[in-house]
């Protein structure tokens, strides 16, 4: 998705596990969910503390269903889970 014609603020891949979604902006992640969204999504995983994406998807009717923790092997990596507004799947993120 391009923001302002000249940088990428986020992206969607639809066929990566059941559907990554990124973006740098808030706008951004927003727009491609609700996209992925209108492609009849029924089930969704995000990060436990994006407070964003979690309120819109209640709003719409979505219900919790499980928390899962984020494990790591090594040295902990600068993680930023506002940037993820629909996981993959297990092995992305």
């Amino acid at each position: 998705m391009r923001g302002d014609g000249r940088s990428i603020e986020g992206y969607f891949l639809p066929d990566l596990g059941t559907g990554l979604i990124a973006a740098i902006t808030d706008q951004a992640g927003m727009e491609l969910l609700r996209f992925k969204l209108s492609q009849g999504v029924t089930s969704i995983a995000i990060p436990s503390n994006h407070t964003l994406v979690s309120e819109f998807l209640k709003q719409n009717g979505f219900v919790p269903y499980r928390t899962l923790i984020r494990m790591t092997f090594g040295e902990s990596v600068t993680w930023k889970p506002g940037a993820i507004f629909s996981r993959g799947s297990g092995y992305s993120g």
